[in-house]
């Protein structure tokens, strides 16, 4: 969905903040049941997933394992991708709810970079002053990732963050003229943090934009 700043006409000026008002309790609303949600699903998955890996650990134990060698690469091959789930699930966990201490801003600047990774050229910019924002780290982590790895950047990577009202505005831009795209696995994970990723411009610029309604006021998705 691409999004542009429009003119607000005088009669609904007075009308605009309050709209703003409700539509950020909703989606604070929304986040903390997708929070309890995530959770339930993560305390079932993870139950099931425990005696799977249980078995399998145990049929890879040297005096245990299968004389079959394929069938040992089948056990090894499972319980790799059976370790594998648990981390995912670890992380989906991590991006559902805010880590306990807020991220300042050396360690914005810090996650954006590493998302990045080497050989992508970024520029970090964070104004003074910048209120700490009540984010997932690992979930920040992948989400800048996904954008910066995943969205084939024209150019140089710019990214900019912003208290906006106590909402946390990340924007991504990277130079060119076409709109930069969206990984699916990305938008889900913006999701799932609360908050919302959308296309705009920056300087004129084609540019994504990650918004997390109330990170700044301790408030997060």
């Amino acid at each position: 969905m691409s999004t542009f700043p429009r003119p607000v006409p005088a009669a609904d000026a007075d009308a605009e903040p309050t709209a703003s008002l409700a539509a950020r309790r909703r989606l604070e609303g929304e986040a903390v049941l997708r929070a309890e949600l995530i959770a339930a699903v993560d305390h079932d998955l993870r139950t099931s997933l425990t005696t799977v890996l249980g078995a399998l650990q145990t049929l890879a134990r040297p005096e245990l394992a299968p004389e079959d060698p394929d069938l040992a690469a089948l056990v090894s091959s499972g319980l790799a991708q059976a370790q594998k789930m648990r981390r995912l699930l670890d992380e989906l966990l991590a991006a559902s709810s805010p880590r306990a201490r807020p991220l300042l801003s050396p360690d914005l600047a810090h996650l954006a970079r590493e998302a990045a990774g080497e050989g992508v050229d970024i520029s970090v910019d964070l104004p003074a002053g910048l209120a700490p924002a009540h984010l997932s780290a690992p979930g920040l982590r992948r989400a800048l990732a996904g954008i910066l790895r995943g969205a084939r950047l024209p150019g140089p990577a710019r990214v900019t963050i912003v208290d906006d009202d106590g909402d946390c505005r990340i924007t991504v831009s990277a130079g060119g003229t076409e709109p930069l795209a969206v990984p699916l696995p990305t938008a889900r994970l913006v999701a799932t943090m609360g908050g919302l990723i959308e296309e705009t411009t920056d300087a004129g610029v084609p540019a994504l934009r990650l918004t997390f309604p109330g990170a700044c006021r301790g408030q997060p998705g």
